[in-house]
């Protein structure tokens, strides 16, 4: 399914309502053009129905939900996608295009605007997962064992704290793997149950 192809025909439906702020939406007609259009890109009535009513829908819910768009802005939905090694790449190399290099930009900014104890504690975390990068990631790690880990860890964690000949780096490392369990757990979470927009 071509989610930018999703994202240029919601982006061509004519608009007859919208709000922004803690409840935003923008409506449009639930007609037998519209659904033609969407069903032409892949997406299903059955679809389209959950975010409406026999008159209208919501393609922002829709967008969102469906993980076609992650950002509305100048009136368009929007597709960033991931900011990874490809992206990264593209943009050093001068390939990338202004969206990628604004994306990138973007993602800097939030990054900077942590506080400082945190930004450096995830460079703690984020060298540990790469220490351990060659065993495969989490993503088909049960539950169980995840929490099972974050239960160990947190136990190494405390006996390094009170442990005399444990040091300062010592210390920090343990508690990354106590964070990184966490994360792994959130992060599968995240993604097994998305936030409704």
């Amino acid at each position: 399914m071509n989610k930018q192809a999703i994202l240029d025909v919601l982006n061509s439906l004519e608009v007859i309502e919208m709000n922004g702020g803690e409840d935003p939406y923008i409506l449009v007609a639930n007609n037998e053009e519209n659904r033609k259009k969407l069903n032409g890109v892949g997406v299903t009535d059955e679809t389209i129905t959950r975010y409406g009513d026999d008159e209208t829908f919501c393609i922002l819910a829709l967008a969102f939900n469906e993980g076609y768009a992650d950002e509305y802005r100048d009136g368009k939905l929007v597709l960033w996608g991931p900011i990874d090694d490809e992206l990264r790449s593209r943009v050093l190399n001068g390939e990338g295009t202004p969206a990628d290099a604004e994306r990138l930009l973007e993602e800097l900014e939030r990054f900077f605007a942590l506080r400082d104890p945190v930004r450096w504690f995830a460079w703690e975390m984020e060298k540990t997962l790469k220490q351990n990068d060659h065993k495969g990631g989490w993503d088909n790690c049960q539950y169980r064992y995840l929490l099972d880990r974050l239960r160990e860890e947190v136990d190494e964690l405390i006996q390094a704290f009170w442990d005399q000949e444990k040091t300062t780096e010592d210390i920090v490392s343990e508690a990354a793997d106590v964070a990184n369990f966490a994360m792994m757990i959130a992060d599968k979470t995240r993604k097994q149950f998305p936030p409704a927009v």
